[in-house]
Order: C-alpha cells, then sequence, then structure tokens
C-alpha cells in the first residue's frame, strides 16, 4: 500500500490512471454520498465529519495529478491537468472556507432570535 501511495506522490504514474481512476471516480463518490447525507436529518455534522478524510485525500490527489501530470503522451494534457488541479484546489479552499465558516454560523455561535429575543442554539 506504502509502494502505491509513494508511486502516485512522486510522479510515476500515468497521467491517465491518476486522473481517471483516482481523481474523478473518488469525487463522484463523494458528492453522490454528500447529497444522500445531506438530505437525511443530521446531515450536516456527517458532512463535516467525510471533510476531514475527503480534504487529506483531495490534497494528495492534487499534488500526485501535478506531479504525474509530464507522464502523457500529449503535452497539451499536461497543460489541461494543470489547470485542472489549480481550479479544483481553488474550488475545493472556497467551499472548504464556505463550509467551515456555514458551520461556525449555525452550530457555534449561538445566535438570537428577533421574535422572541431568545438565544438559539
Amino acid at each position: 500500500m506504502y509502494d502505491f501511495l509513494r508511486k502516485y506522490w512522486k510522479g510515476e504514474e500515468k497521467l491517465w490512471k491518476v486522473f481517471w481512476i483516482w481523481t474523478l471516480i473518488p469525487h463522484v463518490i463523494f458528492h453522490f454520498l454528500q447529497e444522500s447525507i445531506g438530505e437525511t436529518s443530521g446531515g450536516v455534522n456527517l458532512i463535516l465529519l467525510m471533510w476531514i478524510p475527503f480534504g487529506i485525500y483531495a490534497v494528495w490527489i492534487l499534488i500526485s495529478l501535478w506531479r504525474c501530470s509530464p507522464n502523457v503522451g500529449w503535452s497539451g494534457f499536461k497543460v489541461l491537468a494543470r489547470i485542472f488541479v489549480i481550479l479544483e484546489g481553488f474550488i475545493f479552499g472556497i467551499v472548504l472556507l464556505f463550509t467551515t465558516y456555514m458551520w461556525l454560523i449555525f452550530k457555534v455561535v449561538p445566535t438570537l432570535d428577533i421574535q422572541s429575543g431568545a438565544q438559539l442554539q
């Protein structure tokens, strides 16, 4: 297992494997789980817990994707893969900040009910 992680981390794998198998398929699965859990009661807490392993995975796979991008026949795919990494990293950062912000507002910071003047938890 360690050899598998090291190979991708060092950029020694083919780009198509990193992109299609280890980037897009897990992304679709995570999105499906997030949508499924979000529809159930208490889903917000579970979604936030999912962000921890997904965040670690996302950092690993984006770095691996960047490093494996030269391992391709047509150099245009290298450029496209690196553009994807930049955009995905930016989007991931924005979503992570937004999710954390929403969690802090709705779960940690007590709010004031305007009609009754009572604090809500």
